[in-house]
Formats: structure tokens, C-alpha cells, sequence
């Protein structure tokens, strides 16, 4: 049998690929920042194509997109950006998922799936409690009336006290933090049923948050 040896030239056309991936960089927001505040910018990966994406919020209320009405994709020329459109609290949930849907400048689309991470900060303390707050007429001088303590969401918080002037302060001259002792000033001659009021601060430790209360 006869036989011919031929080179033979094969065009591969090309064809549009998906993307393969979405990212999200950075992937977390700090807590009790206000709404419109940046969370990170999105990309994508492509094997034939590097600009000219479009990212948009996809299964909005169920599965992997049950938190995309908290946030907001914006951006131009090429660059596109997710943003808040609330404020988080960690201690409220510490974690929030979206869908992403990115399309290349072909018409092809990747579906994902990206959490979000509320990173904790220090919350202010919400409430200042006194463990005693009557106190039996002619004391001596630095007798304990009672003990500050406060209501913070931050579990692992101390706290130091301090009396401040404005409203509420009237009756600060006669007594001390952290206890509360009482001074050799009125307060050892108030009449029986008469109250003081005085005004307190809170600070936490660490990073400092104050809150002042009367």
C-alpha cells in the first residue's frame, strides 16, 4: 500500500472562558462604623480576560446572598467596590455572606459565595450601677457609701470611674471613686430622706471608650 506523510496545520479559534474566581480584598469591616463605609475591592480571575468586569449581588434573601441588602456593589472604570449600608455590631453577629455574580466583557458569568468579618472594638460601657446608694447621716469621713460597676457588652472589659462636672453634678465635692467614700463635707450632715446626686464616667480598658452618666 501507498502511503503520504503530510504536515497538517490546525487553527485553534479562540473561545471566551469564564472567570474562575471572585475576590474580595480587604474581607472584613470594623464594627459601629457608619453606613456608606468601605468594606474592599472586588476582582476576578480570568484566564483571558483582565478588565472589563461587571460584579453584581445575586440570590438576595436566601443561601449565599442572605445578607446582600446590607451591602452595595459601586464603581467605575474597571474598579468596583462593596460598601456598607449599615452599621455592624460584632456582638450582634460577627460574620455576614453575600452572593457575588461576576460577568466578563464575553457575557460569561461565575457565581460566589463571600463572608464578610466584623472585627470587634471596644464599645463604650452603656450603664454606671451603685451597689448602695443610701447613706446614714454623721458619718465619719471616708466611710464606704457603696461599689461602681458597669453594664459593657465587651465582657472582658476593667473599668476606672471618675466624677466630671456638668449636669447631674451638683453633689460631686462630697464623695470619691472607685468606691464610693464619702468626704468630711455636707455629706455628713445631710438630713434624713435628702439625696445626692452625682455625676460619674466610666472608661474601659483596653482602648479607651467613655461614657458619662448621672
Amino acid at each position: 500500500a501507498n502511503t503520504v506523510q503530510a504536515n497538517v496545520s490546525v487553527q485553534v479559534n479562540p473561545v471566551n472562558d469564564a472567570p474562575t474566581d471572585i475576590l474580595l480584598n480587604p474581607s472584613a469591616i470594623g464594627e459601629n462604623l457608619p453606613a456608606s463605609s468601605l468594606v474592599g475591592e472586588l476582582t476576578a480571575v480570568d484566564v483571558d480576560d483582565s478588565s472589563g468586569f461587571d460584579f453584581s449581588l445575586v440570590g438576595s434573601g436566601t443561601g449565599s446572598g442572605r445578607d446582600n441588602d446590607l451591602f452595595m456593589i459601586v464603581g467605575a472604570n474597571g474598579r468596583k467596590r462593596l460598601w456598607s449600608l449599615t452599621s455592624f455590631d460584632f456582638e450582634t453577629k460577627a460574620n455576614y455572606t453575600i452572593g457575588v455574580r461576576v460577568r466578563d466583557s464575553g457575557g460569561a458569568t461565575f457565581d460566589k459565595s463571600l463572608t464578610i468579618a466584623v472585627v470587634n472594638g471596644n464599645d463604650a460601657p452603656t450603664a454606671i450601677t451603685l451597689s448602695n446608694n443610701r447613706l446614714d447621716e454623721n458619718q465619719a469621713a471616708g466611710v464606704t457609701v457603696g461599689s461602681l460597676s458597669s453594664v459593657d457588652s465587651d465582657p472582658g472589659d476593667s473599668h476606672t470611674y471618675t466624677l466630671v462636672s456638668g449636669t447631674g453634678s451638683d453633689d460631686n465635692a462630697p464623695s470619691a471613686s472607685a468606691e464610693q467614700h464619702s468626704r468630711p463635707t455636707p455629706c455628713s450632715t445631710t438630713k434624713p430622706g435628702q439625696s445626692t446626686v452625682c455625676a460619674c464616667a466610666a472608661t474601659t480598658s483596653p482602648a479607651p471608650a467613655t461614657s458619662r452618666f448621672s
